[in-house]
Order: structure tokens, then C-alpha cells, then sequence
């Protein structure tokens, strides 16, 4: 097959296009951002030639300017470090792999972090010895570690609302199906989002 840019393929005889062998792909190189550029796709013979019945593929399309590199100055990743079911603690770090910061430190299995969209905040669940899992909300260096859901409910796997305001989570109370519930940060207006019971 044969491409060919800007330009038409006759409707037989030598198609004048970038042939490609069958089963390969072609890249078009030099394409300018902010342009309009159309390409014409042809199936050819060994010789070049256009195959009859005349067929044809047009595209025509737009190149987009390059999107500037992200800033990630002021990124940090979060993530769960621990020795089996135990103990575990949340830690970030630079997309570099500089400045390593343990954030939780209590004697705790504490996983699951999420950041707030504002990235000033970060929910997570923890699991005392003798205590159900619960979601937790702490400053971005685990000062203010606040209890955000109510015992008992098992809570789990915590994710922002969108305005930074709550958290959904998975929780189940003893001998219940898990729902997803959401939870108001300073631990009010929880609400059921689901009611599975199988």
C-alpha cells in the first residue's frame, strides 16, 4: 500500500505515493504544529501500480501544538511501605526519588493514601492491633492525623470528593455485605451510597 500527503492517487496506473510492505506501518515525519494536513491511503501492486477497482482512504486532520512539560516542582507521590499485615506506613517522596518523608508513624497498618485535590491533605485507612480499619485524614506531613469515619463500619480505601470536602470509602459493619459510603471530613453527614446484599 501506498500514503501520499496533500495529493490524490490516480484512479489506476502507478500510484506516485510512500509505499509501505504489507502488514507494516508508516510514520509521517515533519509535520508542522497548528497545521491541516490530509493523507490518501491506497492499495498498490508489487509494481507500484494503483489496484482496480480504484480504492481508496482519506483522512484529513490537525496537528496540535506540543503540550509544555509538566511543572512538578511541587509534586510529591505517596505511597504504603510495611512488613506484611502488621505494620505499614505511608511515605512520599519527589517524582525524582528526592526528598523520602515518612508521613504516619504510629504502630499502625496504615495504606491506601490518596491526596486531596488540593495537595495540602492526605486521606488514608489504618488499622490498629485490636481495632477495625479506619479512614484517617492527616496534613501533608502526617501532623493533625484526624479520625475522619465511625467505629465499627471497617472502613477502607478512601477517595476525595472532587471540592475536597469528603471522602468515599468501602465499609462494612460485622457480618454485613461491604457498601461505599461517603463522610464529611470533620466526620459528619455520613451517607450509604450503595445497598448491595448479595
Amino acid at each position: 500500500w501506498q500514503w501520499k500527503l496533500n495529493g490524490e492517487f490516480p484512479s489506476a496506473g502507478p500510484g506516485g505515493g510512500t509505499t509501505v510492505s504489507l502488514g507494516n506501518t508508516a510514520t509521517i515525519e515533519g509535520l508542522e504544529a497548528g497545521s491541516l494536513y490530509t493523507v490518501d491511503i491506497a492499495p498498490v501492486d508489487a509494481a507500484g501500480n494503483v489496484l482496480e477497482p480504484h480504492f481508496h482512504v482519506q483522512r484529513r486532520f490537525a496537528v496540535a501544538p506540543p503540550e509544555p512539560s509538566p511543572d512538578l516542582a511541587d509534586t510529591w507521590i505517596a505511597f504504603a511501605v510495611g512488613r506484611g499485615e502488621a505494620r505499614s506506613h505511608i511515605y512520599r517522596v519527589r517524582p525524582d526519588g528526592s526528598e523520602l518523608t515518612q508521613i504516619t508513624h504510629v504502630a499502625a497498618r496504615d495504606r491506601h493514601p490518596r491526596w486531596s485535590p488540593d495537595g495540602t491533605r492526605i486521606a488514608f485507612d489504618s488499622k490498629g492491633r485490636s481495632e477495625p480499619t479506619a479512614v484517617f485524614v492527616a496534613d501533608l506531613d502526617g501532623a493533625n492525623r484526624t479520625r475522619v469515619t465511625p467505629a465499627g463500619l471497617g472502613a477502607a480505601e478512601p477517595d476525595w470528593s472532587p471540592d475536597g470536602r469528603s471522602v468515599a470509602f468501602v465499609g462494612a459493619a460485622t457480618g454485613r455485605f461491604s457498601q461505599i459510603y461517603a463522610i464529611d471530613i470533620d466526620g459528619s453527614n455520613l451517607r450509604q451510597l450503595t445497598d448491595v446484599n448479595n
